[in-house]
């Protein structure tokens, strides 16, 4: 386990100081940013670079912004993922897909999003998460991370697609997230950004967290936990799968 952390720790280090400098750079460019999923996640860990392994960095730019921000990326020697052109990945991808991966080849990782969900992508679509998001620092640079229910939406989102690694990780997430926050958590928002934007966790992962939570004061609602199964809730919202 030593060594797990240990790895852990060294590549978040190398992530960290690479994406320092390109919030700088997005700063420089008058680009507003917004950490998600694990880089957001950090100070529900306590900043413990070692205990919340990462593969890369993902980092939320407003969508009318992004063209700029992909220059920004390639002016700092990154490269679209599977050797993508930019110019393509601007073309094809900015108004169908939420984001890019990026890397320089020696270790460095960034996920650029100009939409924090997958399936919800249209131009104002993140205009309620950017109005809530909160002001912190990443290593003395200023910077934003989600509202924590708009954080904990992210996490279900993501966690209810295929990945490589099971997403089973997401839970454990969640769970630091919930259980920092206790009875401060806002479900009522959950639900609402849940219905708003029409996502449905596919994976178990919600029915997971439903089921964790219920051994803590952080328990949700019971309009909550049907939002996040997916079933009707007593207000009659239902989600689309």
């Amino acid at each position: 386990m030593k060594a797990v952390y240990r790895y852990a720790w060294l590549k978040n280090q190398v992530l960290a100081e690479g994406t320092v400098a390109l919030l700088d750079a997005f700063a420089a460019a008058g680009i507003a940013t917004m950490l998600l999923k694990g880089a957001a996640l950090l100070p529900y860990y306590d900043d413990d670079f070692g205990r919340r392994p990462m593969d890369d960095f993902d980092v939320l730019v407003p969508a009318d912004r992004a063209s700029e921000a992909i220059d920004v990326l390639v002016s700092a020697g990154l490269r679209p993922s599977f050797r993508t052109p930019p110019e393509q990945v601007k073309e094809l991808y900015l108004h169908r897909a939420s984001g890019w991966g990026f890397d320089d080849g020696r270790g460095l990782e960034i996920d650029l999003h100009w939409h924090m969900l997958y399936a919800s992508v249209t131009l104002r679509a993140d205009d309620d998460f950017w109005s809530a998001a909160r002001a912190t620092e990443f290593r003395r640079r200023p910077t934003l991370v989600p509202h924590p229910s708009d954080l904990l939406l992210n996490v279900c989102a993501h966690g209810s697609y295929w990945n490589p690694v099971p997403p089973i990780r997401w839970v454990a997430d969640a769970m630091m997230l919930l259980r920092r926050l206790g009875s401060s958590f806002d479900w009522d928002r959950l639900v609402s950004q849940t219905v708003k934007h029409r996502i449905r966790p596919r994976s178990g992962i919600a029915s997971g967290i439903c089921a964790s939570t219920s051994k803590h004061r952080c328990r949700p609602r019971s309009s909550a936990r049907c939002v996040l199964r997916g079933r009707r809730s007593s207000s009659g919202s239902s989600i689309e799968r």
